[in-house]
């Protein structure tokens, strides 16, 4: 998958939940950055962002798991890095 599709995949997503059960929700792609909210979250007004092309890099890597998303530069955003991947 290019990463022009990747970028619509990830855009066409309503609501993901990662392995562990959190929910990211409000799903949107603005440039290069996917953002999101976490629904089950303390702070769930806060809106929260990821890097496309961090994201499309991890998801070329073919490891989906959250010690390799810190390979990627998706350190401290693990969960929803993989929520995302898994999801599309």
């Amino acid at each position: 998958m290019d990463y022009q599709e990747f970028k619509n995949r990830i855009a066409s997503l309503k609501e993901v939940k990662s392995v562990r059960g959190k929910t990211y929700v409000n799903i949107q792609v603005i440039g290069d950055d996917v953002y999101y909210y976490r629904a089950d979250a303390e702070n769930c007004d806060k809106k929260e962002h990821l890097s496309l092309k961090n994201l499309y890099d991890f998801y070329c890597g073919n490891i989906f798991t959250t010690t390799e998303a810190k390979k990627y530069g998706l350190s401290g955003k693990q969960s929803p890095s993989l929520a995302f991947i898994l999801a599309v």
